[in-house]
């Protein structure tokens, strides 16, 4: 429903943009009543440049407005609105005909994360957020409310990077993962995902061996800190268009053992084996030692159900091979993004239009794995003999 809502946020601030000054509020108006149509939304609004809010729906509007500038200061456009009943906040821009831009906003209901995990998730990974912007505590009660545990991703940026060589800006780096190992904490999580070894983007040039060391030195110390917290903290490798630290699964248990850490873990993902690897299956048996979180995508980043990548060959092999860490969806389109982060990922399409529908599709093929697999039918047959295990597949 998350995709859902920002197509429908998208295809409203196009609509605005054509509005004439003098009829923008009557034109928000009839767009904003259309938007809280649709079955997730229970409110919606525009808040204009000059901070009037035009709003449709049961939402108190001083709560609104409250979420949507938390929103708006969040690099993933999300937010809690606060409240006896907590919902997610989505925002996004709206440029206007006067050359200013607003903000649309959208106010999921309380069910509207109750479908992802009637699918069968019992995770959500959260895009990146400003711990010190959010209200964490709100956030807590919204996806327990839902039956959801959050996954954080960390990151780093420049000026904030634990692989530099400047002493300011590794402290800089190490001081952004503490404060997402305490805010996955604050949000009830157990798993801190991400890329926290340094900046994420195209590089330039290979990482050297100091670089490397230093990167692992410091990651070593936030997975000690973030597992005295009860959280796993985990690196993803990611192909050589996005890193130059880690892209193979050999490199990732090199970098581990690197870190002096005993727990930290590591996030494979299909999407970026297919680019590196020569043998998805074989990586995965090389990494089992500390592999805690297998992501499936595809070559495409749309359905798993297309694309080059074999998913249900990949689910079996792995567990058959003796994976149990937990498993991950990982898919992007154009429309449901806020724009730096597409661009940043390189999401130039719009593989799918319905987020249900990718998770539900994504259900169907982890399953058709699952039961090509022994381990996974013996499984199956232990879950329906337990009485609260619900769905014996749990991906994040």
């Amino acid at each position: 429903m998350h995709a859902e809502v920002r197509g429908a946020l998208a295809m409203a601030a196009s609509q605005l943009e054509v509005m004439s000054p003098a009829s923008l509020d009557a034109g928000a108006q009839a767009g904003l009543d259309n938007l809280i149509e649709a079955p997730w939304v229970d409110a919606a609004a525009l808040l204009t440049p000059d901070g009037r809010l035009i709003a449709s729906g049961e939402a108190d509007p001083d709560a609104l407005r409250e979420a949507a500038n938390a929103a708006l200061l969040s690099t993933s456009g999300l937010a809690a609105r606060p409240g006896q009943t907590p919902s997610l906040v989505i925002t996004a821009p709206a440029p206007l005909a006067d050359g200013s831009v607003g903000a649309l906003i959208a106010s999921l209901t309380p069910q509207a994360l109750l479908r992802v995990a009637e699918a069968g998730y019992r995770r959500i990974v959260l895009a990146p957020f400003d711990p010190a912007a959010t209200d964490l505590a709100s956030l807590r009660r919204l996806f327990e409310d839902a039956g959801l545990t959050p996954i954080p991703i960390a990151g780093q940026m420049p000026g904030a990077d634990v692989s530099s060589a400047d002493a300011d800006e590794r402290r800089a780096g190490e001081a952004a993962l503490y404060a997402m190992v305490d805010a996955t904490a604050a949000l009830g999580g157990d798993q801190l995902n991400g890329v926290p070894y340094g900046v994420f983007g195209h590089p330039m040039a290979p990482v050297d061996a100091a670089a490397r060391e230093r990167s692992a030195t410091s990651v070593g110390k936030v997975a000690d800190y973030a597992h005295e917290h009860g959280i796993t903290m985990t690196f993803e490798v990611v192909n050589r268009y996005e890193t130059a630290m880690v892209n193979t699964a050999a490199q990732a248990m090199e970098y581990a053992e690197l870190s002096g850490s005993d727990h930290l873990r590591i996030h494979l993902d299909s999407f970026h084996m297919a680019v590196e690897e020569s043998d998805a299956a074989q990586a995965i048996r090389a990494a089992m030692p500390r592999l805690a979180y297998l992501e499936l995508g595809q070559s495409g980043r749309g359905l798993l159900s297309t694309g080059a990548v074999d998913i249900p060959r990949l689910v079996q092999g792995a567990l058959d091979d003796g994976y149990e860490g937990r498993w991950g969806v990982e898919a992007f389109s154009r429309s449901i993004l806020p724009e730096f982060v597409a661009d940043m990922l390189a999401i130039w399409r719009e593989p799918y239009a319905e987020g249900v529908a990718l998770a539900e599709d994504a259900m169907r093929v982890i399953r058709t794995g699952w039961a090509a697999s022994s381990v996974g039918r013996r499984a199956q047959r232990l879950a329906r003999g337990a009485s609260d295990t619900g769905s014996i597949i749990r991906p994040a």
